[in-house]
């Protein structure tokens, strides 16, 4: 009976990461280009089991790439990236990729994201701003014109294997391999790519793990009555 509780304890176990991943999703459901995750399972076979019993084991998460709806801001410094590509962000540990468009000028003059980074333009550089500078616009191609002049082009770049893309913290990813900017990017001004996780959604499989979790608990609880109901009849026996 104790391998059958070996079952429903990786189950609980792995229960309890995908109530963790679906709790993230909930909290970042309002996070500008957050993408939702979820746990991927598999069977692991202990070899030197002669039972051969299954156990659940989470392999890891995976993430959902699809495209997050466009909400206006009307902020000209808020933009989204139609399709495919990434932002290129300059923080202390390297380059970093993000969907999230929410920018801001420093006191520098420089276009930086919430964490103060620097934005990158299409060859990774900082874009920078004059304290004169009034009208900012920038095409659907990235091109920005500043007072009708042009300035720059915001920087969107590709990912090859998206699999390489390693979460960071802060709705930012890194990747080991070498990023390449689009040559035909569709980037939005005055508007910013919502999360594409859907709250109802996530709630509802998390009522889903409650249940297989208590279930599992019962299940153990049950083991252990029967176990215990069994040595008291042996008790008697004897």
């Amino acid at each position: 009976m104790d391998t059958a509780v070996y079952v429903a304890l990786s189950k609980q176990s792995g229960a309890e990461r995908q109530m963790a991943v679906i709790a993230n999703n909930i909290a970042n459901a309002n996070t500008s280009g957050y993408k939702a995750e979820a746990m991927v399972f598999s069977q692991y076979m202990n070899k030197k089991d002669p039972s051969k019993t299954a156990y659940a084991n989470d392999v890891g998460t995976v993430r959902n790439d699809a495209q997050g709806d466009l909400q206006a801001t009307g902020n000209p410094l808020d933009l989204a990236i139609q399709g495919d590509g990434y932002f290129e962000v300059n923080s202390p540990q390297g380059p970093r990729y993000t969907r999230a468009g929410n920018f801001t000028i420093d006191g520098q003059g420089y276009l930086v994201d919430h964490n103060g980074y620097t934005v990158g333009d299409a060859a990774g550089q900082a874009i920078q701003f004059q304290p004169e500078d009034q009208k900012i616009v920038i095409y659907a191609d990235g091109r920005m014109e500043v007072d009708g002049n042009e300035r720059a082009t915001v920087g969107v770049f590709t990912i090859d294997d998206k699999k390489s893309l390693k979460k960071e913290g802060d709705n930012m990813y890194s990747t080991t391999q070498t990023a390449t900017a689009n040559l035909d990017p569709r980037v939005a001004q005055g508007m910013l790519e919502n999360s594409n996780v859907s709250p109802i959604v996530e709630m509802t499989k998390m009522i889903s793990v409650q249940r297989d979790y208590e279930r599992s608990s019962n299940f153990i609880n049950q083991v252990y009555d029967l176990q215990g109901s069994a040595i008291q009849v042996l008790g008697k026996a004897n």
